[in-house]
This record gives C-alpha cells, sequence and structure tokens, in this order.
C-alpha cells in the first residue's frame, strides 16, 4: 500500500518512528488548521471492525511536537475510548 503523505518533508518530524508509516488509503485526514495548509496529517489509520468500517484508529503515542494534533483528532473524531497498548518504558524512557 501507498504511504506517500506520511514521507511529505512537512510531515517527517510528524512520525515517532521511520519504520511505523500511515498508509495513504486509510489515514486519518485532520480538519486543517487556518494558519497551516500543511496541518491535515497526523501517523494515524483507521481500522475496521466487525460489521463496521473505520471503527478503531490506530495511532502511535503523541510526542511533545505532536500532543495537539493528537487532542485535536481526538475531538474531531468524537473519540469516547482511548486505549493505550504498549509498554511503559521504552528505550529506557
Amino acid at each position: 500500500m501507498p504511504y506517500k503523505v506520511c514521507q511529505k518533508s512537512e510531515n517527517q518530524n510528524k512520525n515517532r518512528y521511520t519504520n511505523i508509516v500511515s498508509y495513504d488509503h486509510s489515514r486519518v485526514v485532520l480538519d486543517p488548521l487556518p494558519d497551516d495548509p500543511h496541518s491535515d496529517y497526523i501517523n494515524a489509520n483507521y481500522i475496521d471492525g466487525y460489521r463496521r468500517m473505520n471503527a478503531y484508529i490506530a495511532t502511535q503515542g503523541p510526542s511533545t511536537d505532536t500532543i495537539a494534533d493528537f487532542w485535536r483528532m481526538v475531538w474531531q473524531q468524537n473519540t469516547a475510548t482511548i486505549i493505550m497498548a504498549t509498554n511503559l518504558s521504552e528505550m529506557g524512557k
């Protein structure tokens, strides 16, 4: 699957890891901010559920640079539940 949007130079700093990509066909598109035409990108993809398309969203944990985008996505998608599936410690942090 193509993942060209996540590779654009203006989106590189929004990818926490270079080997975890946001596929173009299922990526979550944020409403762009009025002063930033490139603010529609977040490294997040929709996942289909049983008998329901786009039932879930998978995304990376937000960093200092992406925390505002993360909460903007939560708000825009009317998210009711956030589940974190990760280790409590990663790379010594």
